[in-house]
């Protein structure tokens, strides 16, 4: 049996790729609400705020490797997934008020985006799953075909 701690370790390590994308898109988004309120002048994000941002990210990428990876995966632990994704995001954004200062559209907005990201993620997945198993049919039939023959 495996030490948690290496369990975790290879859960982390899985999730780091989607916890840098979810951060980069927090950071432009940040970026793009400061933008159209203050137009192009030198702003920042706080210190504070990104190290947030930083956990949520490797919260999510986290709970994406052990809910939903490569060998796990199904549409029930994807819904999963998406549940706690969501819940996580908006509680972050709620609760350390990333972008009170745009106005509440901005959360809007990217709740609506995160949900849409979600969904185009279902989309390709059920697209994935259908092609495969197209490809494992005609496999299938190639080889019974090829089986009679003998």
């Amino acid at each position: 049996m495996k030490n948690w701690y290496y369990t975790f370790l290879v859960h982390a390590y899985e999730g780091k790729t989607t916890g840098a994308i979810y951060f980069v898109f927090y950071i432009m988004y940040y970026m793009l609400f400061s933008v159209s309120k203050y137009g192009f002048v030198n702003r920042s994000i706080d210190f504070i705020t990104i190290i947030q941002m930083i956990a949520l990210c490797g919260l999510l990428g986290l709970f994406q490797s052990v809910i939903f990876s490569k060998h796990n995966s199904s549409i029930k632990r994807m819904s999963i997934w998406a549940v706690i994704n969501i819940c996580l995001t908006v509680f972050f954004v709620e609760y350390f008020n990333w972008f009170d200062e745009f106005g509440t559209w901005c959360n809007l907005l990217m709740y609506a985006s995160n949900i849409i990201a979600i969904c185009m993620f279902f989309a390709a997945f059920k697209i994935s799953i259908n092609y495969e198993t197209k490809r494992m049919n005609k496999a299938l039939q190639d080889f019974q075909s090829n089986y009679k023959k003998f």
